[in-house]
């Protein structure tokens, strides 16, 4: 599956800005290993691509290995959905808790 991301961010035939990683929370302890090494083949393999994170956890809440993936991605949305707090006016978010944070 990394090969097939990798390759889709490099061709030329579609033009792709970056890359999305949400669902399944990419910031979840089990996921950082292999999440952490996708990041490092995009900053290497496809420069310029930003990446762009969404994950329950809070900034401020993320623990040392959270944050290492953290330092790879140029935005994280951060904060639980919450369907009382769901606002479809809101841009790249679901629910008025949910925080943007432009990293880089």
């Amino acid at each position: 599956m990394e090969d097939q991301i990798i390759a889709d961010l490099q061709d030329t035939e579609i033009r792709r800005q970056g890359l999305s990683l949400s669902g399944g929370d990419p910031l979840h302890p089990q996921n950082l290993p292999a999440i952490a090494q996708l990041l490092k083949r995009v900053a290497s393999e496809c420069p310029g691509k930003d990446v762009w994170l969404w994950t329950g956890y809070c900034l401020d809440e993320l623990s040392v290995e959270q944050q290492q993936v953290v330092t790879m991605i140029n935005v994280l949305i951060d904060g639980k959905f919450v369907e009382a707090l769901r606002d479809p006016s809101l841009v790249w978010r679901g629910s008025s808790n949910q925080v943007i944070h432009y990293l880089r």
